[in-house]
């Protein structure tokens, strides 16, 4: 019997690790393939999406609360002078993907914007997009959510 209990007291706290680490997911853009690590699975909304751009939705969800759109028309700006003429001048946190590159990271009102500078590499910006809530994500997870953002393979 103590071993039963111990089994299962084992199998409980590797369901929670893997919970807690999350799960890579991958989609497929005009771009090639992409690649979030999110704590859990994250649907595609077909109807919402094409291309470039992406609605994802937490598990079997309709309500759209999460997108990932590639922009390959810079405009000639760079991240920041991007990021401001979409959403404003409004204070950002600047950092780096788990892979490296610059992430400009804005929080305000309920939702999140996420702007990632692909420039040297794929001649693009990644803004991410969402309601941290929607996805019972506080803003920090939301933020790890971003920076695992990377172009697979």
């Amino acid at each position: 019997m103590k071993k039963f209990v111990l089994a299962v007291a084992l199998v409980m706290m590797l369901s929670t690790l893997s919970l807690a680490a999350g799960t890579v997911q991958i989609f497929s853009t005009d771009f090639g393939e992409i690649q979030i690590d999110a704590p859990y699975t994250l649907s595609l909304n077909s109807d919402q999406s094409s291309g470039n751009s992406l609605a994802l939705t937490k598990g079997g969800s309709m309500r759209h609360s999460f997108s990932i759109k590639i922009w390959n028309n810079t405009f000639g700006e760079d991240l920041e002078g991007f990021a401001a003429s979409l959403i404003g001048n409004h204070q950002y946190d600047k950092t780096t993907t788990d892979d490296g590159y610059t992430m400009l990271f804005y929080a305000y009102d309920h939702s999140c914007y996420t702007f990632i500078d692909h420039i040297t590499d794929k001649n693009a910006f990644v803004e991410i997009w969402g309601y941290p809530s929607d996805l019972d994500l506080n803003m920090d997870e939301f933020r790890s959510m971003c920076s695992s953002f990377a172009f697979a393979g």
